[in-house]
């Protein structure tokens, strides 16, 4: 599984990355496993987020900046 951020190792993004891919594959017992695609290799945020809308990334880690142009409940 993939999760895309746009954020450099070291940043509080990737270290959530990092922590939520830990957990997730410590409880799952390693059915799930992630590879963290960091420092915009996918895109930007808001590539990343169509990414997820098409099932190519399966978490993102972003601001909420770009969330309002999906959804009008963001900028309410």
């Amino acid at each position: 599984m993939v999760i895309g951020i746009v954020t450099v190792p070291g940043s509080a993004q990737y270290i959530a990355a990092e922590k939520f891919k830990n957990l997730v594959e410590e409880r799952s017992n390693g059915r799930f496993t992630f590879d963290i695609q960091h420092s915009a290799s996918l895109g930007s945020e808001s590539s990343i987020i169509q990414q997820v809308q098409m099932g190519t990334v399966d978490v993102a880690i972003i601001t909420t900046g770009p969330v309002g142009n999906i959804s009008k409940l963001a900028n309410a």
